[in-house]
């Protein structure tokens, strides 16, 4: 595999595949694997591979472990040339080939209309334009199961036509993570958020299992910093920042800072740095002075 930066952006060219982060994400947070070209027609996915899949608990009736119908594939829908990724043609078909996969994994077709659990085993993702979502599920009845496992596949996508080349293999890992509350930016606490979701958002994950509550999130507020600066934050940021909090809720107005007693920030005058330089100077020539005695 080689690696190379385009435009700030890690792109991973795994022969022939391409693959890397972008901005579709749906509720939980998952980023769907955008399929695309290459300049020279080989299939690119666009997806960060480092980000597990997140599959939420599930109790039956058909199901038990850990299961979820995203991410998903889509088609690319414009064409990023500085990535050297391209839309697919519409009415190209392409295909999902399973290479490898950890016991306890199982991958159903939309609807559930077939296992893939086997290497070898192929299904259909659609004729372009598509958005498309298998079902990811750990198996809790498997005797691999694991909540606390990573569990791998690989697998490669393919133009039955061969009108495009395939990609080369690519790895995803699905692990069980039970949502929770986020406490977002501005105070306001959201029920059933991922842990990757909420830090996407800038928020704070209050814990797998956790609920949101009346007082389950510290609220923001006006911040006075040493500098007359005002900043909309948390009291906790505001008093590292050596700042004075205002109260929560409170808005930054021009007048907000002016009757706050900030602690000024310590500043030596002009004069008094050359006083501090005349007193450096005279103690190292008194040193010197004594060392040459001795």
């Amino acid at each position: 595999m080689r690696t190379v930066f385009v435009t700030g952006v890690l792109i991973a060219l795994c022969h022939p595949a391409a693959f890397g982060q972008h901005d579709h994400d749906d509720e939980h947070g998952h980023a769907d694997l955008e399929v695309g070209k290459t300049a020279t027609n080989q299939i690119a996915v666009e997806f960060d591979f480092d980000d597990a899949f997140e599959v939420p608990p599930v109790d039956g009736p058909l199901l038990f472990g850990c299961a979820l119908d995203d991410p998903g594939f889509m088609t690319l829908d414009e064409d990023e040339p500085d990535e050297g990724l391209f839309m697919l043609p519409n009415g190209t078909e392409i295909a999902f080939e399973l290479v490898s996969i950890d016991p306890g994994l199982v991958i159903y077709t939309p609807g559930f209309g077939d296992t893939i659990d086997t290497p070898g085993e192929t299904f259909v993702i659609g004729t372009v334009p598509f958005d498309v979502h298998p079902t990811w599920h750990i198996d809790s009845m498997d005797a691999a199961w694991d909540p606390d496992g990573t569990y791998s596949f690989t697998f490669r996508l393919f133009d039955p036509s061969g009108t495009c080349d395939p990609t080369g293999d690519l790895t995803a890992t699905v692990v069980c993570a039970e949502p929770g509350a986020c406490c977002l930016p501005d105070g306001e606490c959201e029920d059933g958020e991922f842990e990757e979701a909420c830090e996407d958002e800038g928020g704070e994950f209050l814990g797998e299992g956790s609920t949101c509550s009346a007082d389950a999130c510290e609220v923001p507020g006006a911040c006075c910093l040493p500098d007359g600066e005002c900043e909309f934050e948390h009291e906790d940021h505001c008093a590292d920042e050596g700042g004075v909090f205002m109260g929560e809720n409170v808005p930054c107005t021009p007048s907000t800072c002016a009757a706050a007693e900030v602690e000024p920030v310590p500043t030596v005058s002009t004069s008094g740095m050359m006083l501090l330089c005349v007193l450096l100077v005279a103690g190292l020539m008194i040193a010197g002075n004594r060392r040459v005695k001795a």
